[in-house]
């Protein structure tokens, strides 16, 4: 079965808002559920596969079935933490039948630190306290909430991802461009160097930087002949050593981001 994250169905069997003492401890273990904990205050350690990571606030571990793990609370700065253990369906819909299977892992990070918590302290404590008081009743609105907290945590790491992944890439052309400006470089280049649609490169960079990847390079172009200028080169000189054929072309390029000609540049630059 393929994974259909818009068909699962999670249940959840042990839902906490816990304030430790200095004796809480996890000791580590292999569990057979899904397992979410959020940090709202103070330090410790969680252990995921034998690896160590500091908890505090803001943190929030996620492990999959089978996943080895434990956590020790701080003995002078005790954790307040919300903790989440559930078993979670997928399922398969068709004209005339319905099939569900455990799914083994969602699409999170084992550790994070989440750069604006709030929302989530919000979502994490309302799902306890409906848990706590009234989840006999309201297991059904349990579920939702806690399907909410999922899809939440899915949107927040795929806009991490994105994110980091589009950094990876302005990085990539911006380095390979301050290396090769004299060179010729078209946007289709840019884009095999980055395994992207050229259409795409340039919205990302747009995005990005407010200025095309072409922009971009004759800024970098112009910068390099202004400093050449400066240093007695000639028009022609500064032209050609940037990657321009054409001093015309130059003049225009360069007037259109300085505000003013390659030739009244060096006078004043002389004066």
């Amino acid at each position: 079965m393929e994974n259909n994250l818009e068909r699962l169905v999670p249940e959840p069997f042990h839902i906490v808002n816990r304030y430790c003492n200095s004796n809480w401890h996890v000791p580590v273990a292999a569990w057979n559920t899904h397992n979410l904990m959020l940090i709202e205050s103070g330090a410790g350690i969680a252990i995921t596969d034998e690896v160590r990571h500091e908890l505090k606030p803001g943190v929030i571990i996620y492990h999959s079935p089978g996943q080895s793990f434990g956590y020790e609370t701080s003995l002078i700065n005790p954790l307040h933490v919300y903790g989440i253990n559930f078993h979670l369906a997928q399922l398969s819909i068709d004209a005339d039948s319905c099939h569900s299977s455990m799914l083994s892992c969602l699409p999170l990070d084992s550790y994070c630190n989440l750069n604006n918590p709030d929302k989530f302290y919000r979502l994490f404590e309302e799902l306890a306290a409906c848990w706590d008081f009234s989840r006999q009743q309201n297991l059904l609105k349990c579920r939702s909430m806690l399907m909410n907290i999922i899809h939440e945590l899915i949107l927040y790491f795929q806009m991490h991802e994105r994110t980091s992944k589009e950094q990876y890439i302005i990085d990539t052309v911006c380095a390979y461009m301050e290396k090769n400006y004299s060179k010729k470089i078209t946007l289709e280049n840019l884009a095999n160097l980055v395994n992207l649609n050229p259409t795409y490169l340039g919205y990302v960079f747009k995005t990005c930087m407010r200025m095309t990847p072409i922009e971009y390079l004759n800024q970098l172009k112009i910068c390099t002949a202004s400093k050449l200028l400066q240093e007695g080169c000639s028009i022609s000189e500064a032209a050609f050593i940037t990657g321009f054929n054409d001093p015309f072309y130059f003049s225009k390029v360069f007037k259109k981001i300085k505000g003013i000609s390659p030739r009244e540049f060096t006078k004043v630059t002389y004066l």
